[in-house]
């Protein structure tokens, strides 16, 4: 499994993505503090085990990581966790480590884990965090530094997580986690060939590694090299014949490569082998839309909705639903339907996913050119943005969409002074904790600017710099190279825009765009 952007069921899933320490989920191919009171002790002790007992130490670097108990049942029912979380189980992983904390309630690995599967509750995210936080002396060396990138991770300081992992590598050459761990961030970071190469590396240790064949498949994906993509999924569904997630995984890569009926036959598969694993139905949803048959994906959308156990995933439904409607610019459509979906978020008290929600919901009144209603969406996020509940991950990736969307809503007002300087605040929160994602975004938003201010080589210029797969990248670009001549260019960019086959709210909006145009040009 893996998101295609955020969307709401998933929204935990993509912080734990982020957050995940060794457990590891599936990062999006198409889509969770404090000092560090041990590190450098732990490093000093590495050099003196070096120095003093040279054979000792050589041997404890080339094993893996202990995972550091006083209950070998606890330990168990940790590594029960650890291989239902590889494969999205997360309320099994909930249970078995529920278990283990109640053999062991100083397990401080198993307060890391427990967190991670939280889902949408933040107050239990938050108490097994801090516990986490709490006995990390407890822990071993390895431990401590997991427990480190997370607390990084948590408090948006990337570069620190990054160089944690690199310790972890280094110390720990022959421990699958943590190569699985580096390949996770690497891909995040959009750096697919330093993923592979730690991916390669977990399988090399572990020819049944379903986890890393899973990443593998994804970071092969993201190269466009779909025949090594195949054969990673395929040696996961090997790996974890009965579990859905393999199937659901080779189900995103045959969409991606726009062969829809038979990525349908895959989420078909998933959700029998698990019912529970409502985003394959709501992924039957996604081909029947990316094949023209608009009809047939919201039955897709309301059938998935119906059989949602959580309200995050009925919340998921209901978006994708109203991102459908905008597909074919039927804004009204969509705009009840995010309505209902924020009805919903708003009865769970569910503030992160209720912020996503209204931040979407002001994108789409401003290509609605409705700012009044934008804005009134943007006036809802003043009492949710400053709860105890986020974490400083959350409340910096929240503000930086809020800066994006207020920048959008300026330039379609055609006060481009204030859009340049919303921007201009984007880029520097950005450069204060260095994102190479987030800068690709500020070039994103400032090219759209441009283009809107009929500067298209600008435009160009800027969105150059920027995520060459998004699809308002893809969009403006074309718009682009048609202002300045460059037709067969344009008409390039526009093809390969049609066949992303990669949904998310961006591509909901930018359909929008080419449907209202298609409807302008047909008058």
């Amino acid at each position: 499994m893996a998101p295609f952007a955020i969307n709401f069921a998933l929204l935990s899933y993509t912080l734990c993505r982020v957050l995940c320490v060794f457990s590891l989920s599936i990062p999006g191919i198409m889509r969770k503090s404090i000092p560090y009171h041990c590190f450098l002790s732990c490093l000093l002790l590495g050099f003196l085990m070096l120095s003093v007992r040279p054979s000792w130490a050589r041997q404890e670097m080339e094993a893996p990581i202990p995972i550091t108990t006083k209950s070998g049942e606890a330990r168990q029912y940790y590594k029960q966790a650890r291989a239902h979380m590889g494969n999205m189980q997360q309320n099994k992983a909930a249970q078995a480590l529920d278990k283990a904390l109640q053999l062991d309630p100083d397990f401080s690995m198993a307060h890391l884990l427990r967190a991670q599967v939280s889902g949408p509750d933040p107050e239990n995210f938050l108490e097994h965090y801090n516990k986490a936080i709490a006995l990390k002396s407890n822990a071993s060396e390895g431990e401590q530094l997991m427990i480190s990138v997370m607390q990084a991770s948590v408090e948006n300081r990337s570069e620190e997580a990054m160089r944690h992992l690199t310790t972890l590598a280094e110390r720990f050459p022959n421990d699958k986690y943590v190569h699985l761990l580096n390949g996770q961030f690497a891909l995040n970071n959009n750096d697919a060939d330093k993923a592979i190469l730690h991916l390669g590396k977990a399988v090399a240790l572990d020819s049944h590694f379903g986890d890393a064949y899973n990443l593998l498949g994804y970071a092969y994906t993201q190269k466009e090299d779909f025949g090594k993509a195949e054969e990673a999924f395929r040696n996961y569904i090997k790996a974890s014949p009965k579990e859905a997630n393999p199937y659901d995984s080779m189900g995103d890569l045959l969409t991606k490569r726009g062969k829809h009926q038979e990525a349908i036959q895959n989420y078909k598969k998933a959700a029998a082998l698990d019912p529970g694993f409502n985003v394959s139905l709501t992924k039957i949803g996604h081909n029947y839309l990316f094949m023209g048959q608009l009809d047939e994906s919201r039955k897709a959308y309301q059938y998935a909705e119906s059989k949602a156990p959580l309200y995050t995933e009925k919340a998921d439904n209901i978006m994708a639903l109203a991102e459908s409607y905008l597909w074919e610019g039927r804004y009204k459509e969509a705009i009840l339907a995010t309505d209902r979906g924020i009805k919903l978020l708003q009865q769970h008290h569910s503030t992160y996913y209720l912020i996503w929600a209204y931040l979407q919901q002001a994108q789409i009144y401003t290509q609605m050119n409705d700012l009044p209603k934008a804005k009134a969406s943007l006036a809802q996020l003043i009492p949710l943005q400053n709860r105890e509940e986020l974490i400083p991950y959350q409340k910096a990736n929240l503000q930086l969409r809020q800066l994006f969307v207020e920048a959008l809503m300026a330039a379609k007002a055609k006060d481009y002074a204030q859009a340049t300087a919303k921007a201009g605040e984007f880029k520097a929160k950005v450069e204060a904790t260095p994102n190479a994602g987030q800068m690709q975004e500020y070039h994103k938003l400032m090219g759209i600017i441009a283009y809107q201010q009929e500067n298209p080589k600008d435009a160009l210029t800027h969105l150059a710099q920027a995520d060459q797969n998004s699809p308002r990248v893809l969009y403006y670009q074309s718009l682009a190279e048609a202002k300045v001549g460059n037709t067969e260019k344009a008409a390039q960019l526009a093809k390969k825009l049609n066949s992303l086959n990669e949904p998310s709210s961006e591509y909901a909006l930018v359909k929008a765009s080419m449907a209202k145009t298609k409807l302008a040009s047909n008058k």
